[in-house]
């Protein structure tokens, strides 16, 4: 009989990233807002995960810490005009949640989330490879609320490629 592997205390299992998932949509659908299926919603969330994934993998970053950020990163938002505390909220969601053991994250990968997270709607670019995927992933789909992303607020030299090509291809 083969040995069965053990899951790590960080690693985050299907089951996990399920219930991850569940909650942030709870999370959404019972805030003030009830904004699951708006801007800055479920279907936000999904393009962002998708470009972090993508931009983790062309970066060398983190696609744990990516896909954990996207489906966070705005769940917690109050309306969806003006809200810069909605970062700081989701990185205490994301706490509780680890605390609770659904979001397994090394002390690490959790110092990186909680800044992506609490910073995210700065405005700024960062140098950490793994916090740039993050915020450059949220800015490539800013096409949903009439925003064109801007190559000055890119932090990846993918995300910077992807603006460029954007802007040759619609150059308003």
């Amino acid at each position: 009989m083969a040995p069965t592997k053990k899951a790590s205390t960080t690693e985050m299992t299907d089951t996990l990233w399920k219930t991850l998932l569940d909650e942030c949509c709870q999370r959404a659908e019972d805030g003030p807002l009830n904004q699951e299926h708006t801007a800055h919603g479920y279907d936000h969330w999904e393009r962002v995960r998708t470009a972090g994934m993508m931009l983790a993998y062309m970066e060398g970053g983190s696609p744990k810490i990516s896909q954990a950020f996207a489906w966070l990163h705005d769940c917690c938002r109050e309306n969806e005009v003006h809200d810069p505390r909605h970062g700081r909220r989701a990185a205490l969601f994301a706490q509780t949640l680890r605390t609770r053991g659904i979001l397994r994250v090394t002390d690490d990968e959790w110092e990186t989330l909680k800044e992506a997270l609490t910073d995210h709607n700065g405005g700024r670019t960062h140098p950490d490879i793994d916090v740039a995927c993050c915020w450059d992933a949220d800015r490539l789909d800013l096409g949903r609320v009439h925003i064109t992303p801007e190559m000055r607020f890119m932090s990846t030299a993918t995300g910077i490629g992807i603006v460029e090509q954007m802007n040759r291809l619609d150059p308003r």
